[in-house]
């Protein structure tokens, strides 16, 4: 008889006789064998086969979000003849048995919540991240759905490793949003809890004693005061520490994007950011806003060699988190690039301090732990007169985790600013960026008081070379921008030589002009 799941088909061998629950443990051993002589999964368990007739399977978030649907199960049709237990009996495979102390005697209450469970979400990232969802153990048959009794297993590991007794991790299990405690029920909880009894675990504590004690260690400043102190290591020079987490951040269509490329270049090139050196090594890049074609284009533009070693991603995946720690593991890069974040991590609300926290705190462990730089890229908001720090989207959470702000803006003027902020380093004050049409890369022409100024020069020296002899009143009416600019920039002019005064004929009013260089100083600035 089979039934379809929504996600496969269960397959029910129909008895021609009542079996006797003396022999649900053979019927589990046979369930096992028959599994692995077709080809099915691992599932054995009497409490989790059944799927009724005529009832709808509904797919939780991760499933629907994949694409499955509600699924009613047809009335159920007998496809075959019926059989004798006994003729099934060859099938049974041995199902391991657990020598423990524990899990039989559980309590049957354990509906109470468990008396540790705040402090885990607060002081662990991954227990965090898989309580709420955000990662979990995906089923065997490839389809990325999420394996519960899997889920269950990984957690009550980690708690058995940090400490917590049966009785509570049954508590966690009945508990657990994404488990199966609640449905399967205490005797499933009880095999579990049981299965990782008897498991020998290797694996330190994530969260041990050690890690958190129950008493605060001071040290003297005298002490301290006397240690050399440490060089500081960076990926580019007093600009990203190489373990860190930093954000790069603008409103949409700034170049946010462009810049992010730029130091993924710089970095595989171990070519100079903005002026500061970076060090060479291998960059990862999730181009999951724009994708590989369009980084591919920006990437020849720039002139990027084969050889430069830069590997990008465009697909997304639900347990980011444990993936992007494999493969950090796997090839230590220098540097990570998330371009965006929003397109990386599933976040319900960027304003919610608390979920923005827990998010980017996984990122910033993995900086930590494999001494590698995450520059995750985000959206500024759009209305003006935010100050720095809160031009940021979203929760104040993302500025005071990462160690280096980014923030690209536009001035009135269309020019492209970029300005710092630093926990480590020295900031880049609010400066103006001069974009390369040929390498497609940005530098820094100065600050934007300095910009500003060479701009207004500039101007001025245009109009005098059209307009010799103009009066200051003539210059300030015929250049645009502020009189108190044109003012200290034509000061300036006079003061390096480049324009030169004379008074005039008429009335009392000096007069200005671009000074004329004799023809051999002519040559020699030219050349």
């Amino acid at each position: 008889m089979l039934l379809p799941t929504g996600g496969g088909l269960h397959a029910y061998w129909v008895l021609n006789a009542r079996v006797d629950k003396d022999a649900l443990p053979l019927v589990e051993k046979i369930n096992k064998g028959i599994a692995k002589q077709v080809g099915g999964d691992a599932t054995h368990d009497i409490t989790r086969l059944l799927r009724v007739p005529e009832t709808t399977n509904f797919p939780n978030k991760k499933k629907a979000a994949s694409g499955r649907i509600k699924n009613p199960v047809p009335a159920a049709k007998l496809c075959g003849p019926k059989y004798d237990f006994a003729d099934l009996e060859k099938f049974q495979e041995e199902i391991e048995e657990y020598n423990h102390t524990g899990g039989s005697d559980l309590p049957e209450d354990i509906s109470k919540e468990p008396a540790s469970l705040q402090k885990l979400l607060n002081i662990s990232p991954w227990f965090s991240e898989r309580w709420n969802g955000n990662t979990f153990t995906e089923s065997k048959d490839g389809t990325g759905n999420i394996d519960r009794s899997g889920n269950d297993y990984a957690l009550a590991l980690f708690l058995k490793d940090n400490g917590i007794s049966q009785e509570e991790i049954a508590q966690y299990l009945y508990h657990f949003p994404h488990g199966k405690g609640q449905e399967a029920g205490l005797p499933y909880i009880q095999r579990t809890v049981a299965k990782i009894w008897a498991r020998d675990t290797k694996d330190p504590p994530v969260c041990s004693d050690d890690s958190q004690p129950n008493e605060f260690k001071f040290s003297k400043l005298g002490d301290l005061l006397s240690t050399p102190p440490k060089p500081v290591d960076y990926l580019v020079d007093r600009l990203l520490l190489q373990s860190g987490l930093s954000v790069l951040a603008a409103k949409p269509k700034v170049g946010k994007t462009t810049l992010a490329e730029q130091l993924a270049l710089c970095v595989g090139t171990g070519e100079d950011f903005l002026g500061r050196s970076s060090k060479q090594g291998l960059v990862l890049y999730f181009t999951l806003e724009n994708g590989e074609e369009l980084f591919l284009e920006h990437m020849r533009e720039m002139g990027a060699k084969k050889d430069v070693p830069i590997e990008v991603c465009e697909v997304r995946v639900a347990n980011e988190i444990s993936a992007l720690d494999s493969a950090i593991k796997a090839k230590a890069p220098r540097l990570v690039v998330i371009d965006t974040i929003a397109h990386f991590t599933t976040v319900d609300d960027f304003n919610d301090y608390a979920e923005i926290s827990r998010k980017l705190a996984p990122l910033d462990s993995l900086a930590k732990k494999h001494k590698t730089h995450i520059m995750i890229i985000h959206h500024a908001k759009k209305e003006r007169g935010a100050s720095d720090m809160d031009s940021v989207l979203g929760s104040t959470a993302i500025t005071g985790t990462v160690g280096s702000i980014l923030i690209l803006d536009k001035d009135k003027e269309e020019n492209r600013l970029i300005q710092t902020i630093q926990r480590r380093g020295e900031n880049i004050p609010k400066s103006v960026l001069k974009f390369d049409e040929q390498k497609k890369q940005y530098s820094i022409l100065g600050t934007q008081q300095v910009a500003r100024r060479e701009v207004m020069q500039k101007s001025i020296l245009d109009f005098l070379s059209a307009n010799p002899g103009a009066t200051e009143k003539a210059i300030k009416e015929g250049v645009t921008g502020r009189n108190e600019d044109k003012g200290r920039a034509l000061r300036a002019l006079l003061s390096n030589g480049e324009v030169e005064r004379a008074k005039s004929q008429v009335g009392r009013a000096w007069t200005y002009s671009v000074r004329q260089l004799p023809p051999f100083l002519s040559k020699v600035k030219a050349g």
